[in-house]
């Protein structure tokens, strides 16, 4: 299943900052797919959920862990 994000959100991949576009499940909650397109040149790149970190912004209610 493949699912295309209406509003996008940043994110931090090992090449650095971008936006995804959509997220192919794989299978349950591990290994989905991810298509990333880089906030420096528009580069788009395929990573696996744990290659990924959502920023914390506080308009999509995710915020950082006050514990870490």
């Amino acid at each position: 299943m493949i699912h295309e994000f209406a509003r996008t959100f940043p994110v931090w991949t090992p090449h650095g900052y971008g936006w995804p576009i959509y997220v192919q499940a794989m299978s349950g909650f591990a290994n989905d797919i991810w298509c990333v397109a880089a906030e420096d040149g528009g580069h788009v790149r395929h990573y696996r959920s744990d290659q990924l970190q959502v920023l914390p912004n506080g308009t999509l209610d995710i915020e950082e862990d006050a514990s870490e």
